[in-house]
C-alpha cells in the first residue's frame, strides 16, 4: 500500500498543495524553510492525529485539510477548523464515514484504512517509526537512553528479564515491609506477654473458682427444692384452712340421717306423683262416661228399670268413678302440699349450699351452675 495523491490546504506555510505519487522512493526538493518538513507534518497529523491543538493550521484560514488518496482507490481526509475535529473516510464501493470527538485517539477504520499504528514498547514508550520527525537522526538515536533501552529490550525480548527483575524487586520490597512489621508486632506480642508471666497461679486460681461454681450450681439446685417444698406447705396450709371452713359449715347442716331419710320419702313421693299421672290419664274418660249418664232422661232411665243388673252396673260404675275422683282430689291436694314442702326444703338446702360453696356429701365446690342442675333433677 502506498500514497497515490497528496492535497495540503492551509497547513502551516502551504495554502494548497497537491501531489501526485509514484510507488517506491519520492524525493521532494527545494529551498530551506519552504515546507518541506510541514508536509511531512501533515502526514504525520494526518496518520498519528500528532500534534495536538491548532497551531500547524495557517493563520486566518477558516479550515484546514489533508487528504490522501491511497493506491486501492481509498481516500482519507482530516479538516479541522474553530468548531470542527474531524476525519473523513471514503472507500469504493461503500457509504463514506465521518467521524467526530475522538480526542487524541485515532478512529479504528482510519487505523486500518493506513495499516499504520504507533510501535508500542511499554505503558509509557511508543514512537511512530513509520515518519520521522524533522532533524530526527536515524533509528534512535536521537532518543533518549530510557527510550532506546525499553526499544532495544522489546525487540530482544530482554524486557521480559527487566520485568522480571522489577517484579522481583517489588516483592522484596514487599517482603521487606512484611519483615519489619512482623518483627514489630513480635516486640508488641513478648511485651505484653510479660504480663501473664503468672499463668500458672492464675490457671489454679481458674479451677478453685470453678469448683466454686459447681458448688454454687449445687446450692442452687438444693435452694429450688427447699422453695417447691415450701410453695407446698403453704398450698398444703391453705387447704386445711379450706377444710376447717368446710367442716365449720357442714355443722349447721341437718343430720345426714335425716337427710337420708328425707330422701326416701322423697323418692316415695315421686312414684306416687306417676301414679296419679296415670289416674289423671284415663280420668277424662271416666268424666265423659258420667256426664253420659247424668243426661240419660228419666222415660230412658224408666226403660231400663226392667234391666236392673244393668243399671246396678252403672250406679255401681257412677260409685266407683265418684270415688276415684275424690280420691285423685285428695291425693293431688296431698301431693302439692307436699311438693311444696319439698321445693322449700330444697329452696333452703339451695340457699345454705350456695352460701357455703361446698357439697355437704362430697365437699367438693359447687357452682351455680351445678346448683342448677342439682335443682332441676330433684324436681324431674
Amino acid at each position: 500500500m502506498f500514497i497515490r495523491k497528496l492535497e495540503i490546504k492551509n497547513f502551516q506555510c502551504h495554502e494548497h498543495l497537491l501531489f501526485d505519487l509514484n510507488e517506491g522512493v519520492n524525493a521532494i526538493t527545494g529551498e530551506s524553510d519552504q515546507g518541506k518538513s510541514a508536509i511531512i507534518r501533515a502526514l504525520r497529523w494526518l496518520i498519528f492525529n500528532k500534534p495536538d491543538g491548532q497551531q500547524y493550521r495557517k493563520h486566518g484560514t477558516k479550515e484546514t485539510v489533508v487528504r490522501v488518496v491511497l493506491d486501492n482507490g481509498t481516500a482519507v481526509a482530516r479538516v479541522r477548523s474553530s468548531a470542527i475535529n474531524r476525519y473523513v473516510l471514503e472507500i469504493k464501493g461503500s457509504e463514506t464515514q465521518v467521524y467526530d470527538s475522538f480526542g487524541r485517539d485515532i478512529p479504528e477504520p482510519i487505523v486500518n484504512a493506513f495499516g499504520i499504528s504507533p510501535a508500542v514498547f511499554s505503558e509509557d514508550v511508543s514512537e511512530e517509526l513509520s515518519i520521522s520527525k524533522q532533524f530526527d537522526g536515524p533509528f534512535l538515536l536521537s532518543a533518549s537512553g530510557i527510550v532506546k533501552a525499553q526499544v532495544l529490550g522489546t525487540l530482544s525480548k530482554t524486557s521480559i528479564l527487566d520485568t522480571a527483575v522489577r517484579m522481583v524487586g517489588s516483592d522484596i520490597r514487599l517482603r521487606g515491609r512484611h519483615a519489619n512489621l512482623m518483627s514489630a508486632d513480635i516486640e508488641k506480642s513478648t511485651a505484653e506477654l510479660d504480663n501473664f508471666g503468672d499463668l500458672e497461679g492464675q490457671s489454679e486460681r481458674v479451677a478453685k473458682i470453678e469448683k466454686s461454681f459447681e458448688k454454687l450450681n449445687i446450692d442452687k439446685i438444693a435452694l429450688n427444692n427447699v422453695i417447691n417444698i415450701d410453695y407446698r406447705l403453704d398450698e398444703l396450709a391453705e387447704s386445711m384452712v379450706q377444710g376447717r371452713r368446710q367442716l365449720s359449715a357442714l355443722s349447721d347442716f341437718p343430720d345426714l340421717d335425716q337427710l337420708e331419710s328425707d330422701g326416701i320419702v322423697l323418692q316415695r313421693l315421686i312414684e306416687i306423683y306417676f301414679k296419679i299421672n296415670e289416674i289423671n290419664k284415663t280420668l277424662p274418660e271416666m268424666e265423659a262416661a258420667i256426664q253420659k249418664i247424668n243426661k240419660l232422661t228419666p222415660e230412658v232411665l224408666d226403660d231400663l228399670s226392667n234391666q236392673g243388673q244393668i243399671l246396678q252396673g252403672v250406679s255401681k260404675l257412677h260409685e266407683e268413678a265418684s270415688e276415684w275422683k275424690r280420691t285423685y282430689m285428695a291425693n293431688t291436694k296431698r301431693m302439692t302440699e307436699t311438693i311444696e314442702e319439698i321445693n322449700l326444703s330444697v329452696t333452703n338446702m339451695q340457699i345454705k349450699i350456695r352460701t357455703e360453696g361446698v357439697c355437704p356429701t362430697c365437699y367438693r365446690d359447687i357452682d351455680d351452675y351445678t346448683l342448677a342442675r342439682i335443682s332441676e333433677e330433684l324436681r324431674a
